[in-house]
């Protein structure tokens, strides 16, 4: 389950209700290049995700030309395309704005580093 296509936004609710799952918002349009340049890379990126993090790490689509999504975009401030939002639980953690590849997996890896410091901690 590392990609999820959204079709509601109760989807997504279901999926950040795993306050482990550290979940980043695909906001999309089909019609956007750097979107489709992105979902190139995150198929790659999901498969390497998914052998070092399991199923702690998933990338939700949201294709933001759905209306089902109108209000999640206006409150969370969609502005430009792709916007990658990266949530846990109620918390939007980071925000990257664009086709930035290397520092979607920097922000990936570091929460997660977090995520393992803090359950070490704890330990």
């Amino acid at each position: 389950m590392s990609i999820v296509y959204l079709k509601s936004e109760d989807d997504l609710k279901q999926l950040v209700s795993n306050k482990d799952t550290l979940v980043l918002v695909d906001c999309l349009a089909k019609w956007c290049g750097p979107c489709r340049v992105l979902s190139k890379h995150f198929e790659t990126l999901s498969v390497k995700w998914r052998n070092d993090y399991g199923d702690n790490v998933v990338i939700a689509k949201m294709d933001v030309d759905d209306s089902v999504f109108a209000t999640f975009c206006t409150i969370n401030k969609v502005e430009a395309l792709p916007t990658i939002l990266f949530v846990k639980g109620d918390d939007v953690l980071h925000r990257v704005v664009g086709c930035k590849v290397a520092e979607i997996t920097n922000t990936v890896e570091n929460l997660m580093a977090k995520k393992d410091n803090n359950n070490s901690l704890s330990d």
